[in-house]
């Protein structure tokens, strides 16, 4: 039988604990006794389906520390992005900071490495005044950087796609979490698919349900043109009213914020991320001095037995 666990993530930010909260309560909901739910200081086996923040982007473990998502030679993201980009080591981005500069631009530097670091470097600042002593996270790295012309944007959209399907979409404001999705329909009247914000700090929704369309058809647009199936795609509409792509991310589920993405719509998509054979023999196995049990047969559904291990 596939081993199928939901790790729980140790952070204290108040927004992140409670997404990964309604996450893998929803995983929990979907699969019953299939599925375990473990501490974050837990690591389960290597050929364990592991679902939850922070480890994993695929079937079985990785290392600690985020991956590096290469999407910026994809055809989806290509399609999607008009402004001018290169992804470069840290003195090639030095180089193009300074060529934005000179043609009147403000640049933009984020990591390769998903979450580690994003930056406005506007004119008369340098690369290395920008990002201080982190300058040292890219030193004889290559491709780590990539330089974009900043450009305004607004009304960012996070769409989360599994296996090549649009499940869910939000708005991207720094305060939503599922809890939210309730208590904006509430409010507005509106569904929180069809609510924008500005900007990402704002707390004012605007209904909009026109824009929320053409996020959806260009959104998938970029999601049939890309190599990649599973994916958060984030986009944002330019000061002209063109919409943009502005970067993807894992789309593992518990391996991106939600805001007020609907957790069960995730939750329910993910059965086709899982191994195809799921059959087999249920087994105990040892996680890291914890004795993690592997799910129960749904018909074996009685009060949960743990392995004595010697």
């Amino acid at each position: 039988m596939t081993t199928l666990y939901y790790r729980l993530s140790g952070t204290t930010d108040p927004e992140e604990r409670l997404e990964d909260a309604c996450l893998s309560k929803a995983m929990h909901d979907t699969y019953g006794s299939r599925i375990t739910i473990l501490p974050p200081e837990a690591s389960p086996p290597a050929d364990a389906t592991v679902f939850g923040r922070g480890r994993q982007l695929g079937f079985g473990t990785s290392g600690s520390g985020q991956a590096k998502l290469d999407y910026a030679r994809d055809p989806g993201f290509l399609w999607g992005i008009s402004r001018s980009f290169k992804v470069c080591g840290l003195q090639e981005a030095e180089l193009e900071v300074a060529r934005l500069h000179a043609a009147g631009k403000d640049a933009f530097v984020k990591a390769m490495q998903e979450k580690l670091m994003t930056e406005r470097v506007p004119r008369g600042m340098s690369l290395h005044e920008a990002i201080g002593d982190m300058v040292y996270s890219f030193i004889e790295r290559p491709d780590c950087l990539m330089v974009q012309e900043h450009v305004a944007m607004r009304n960012e959209r996070r769409l989360v796609f599994v296996d090549g399907t649009l499940v869910t979409h939000s708005p991207v404001a720094f305060h939503l979490t599922p809890l939210d999705r309730s208590r904006l329909a509430a409010e507005t009247g509106r569904p929180a698919e069809e609510l924008h914000y500005t900007d990402p700090e704002s707390r004012t929704p605007v209904w909009n349900a026109e824009l929320s369309r053409r996020m959806v058809r260009f959104a998938n647009e970029v999601a049939a043109r890309s190599r990649l199936r599973t994916m958060t795609i984030d986009v944002a509409e330019l000061a002209d009213g063109r919409l943009e792509v502005i970067e993807f991310n894992s789309g593992w589920p518990g391996s991106f914020g939600l805001f007020a993405c609907d957790p069960y719509a995730i939750a329910k998509a993910s059965s086709a991320l899982l191994p195809a054979d799921p059959a087999g023999e249920v087994r105990c196995r040892k996680v890291e001095h914890l004795t993690a049990p592997a799910p129960r047969e749904a018909a074996a559904d009685t009060d949960a037995d743990w392995c004595d291990e010697p």
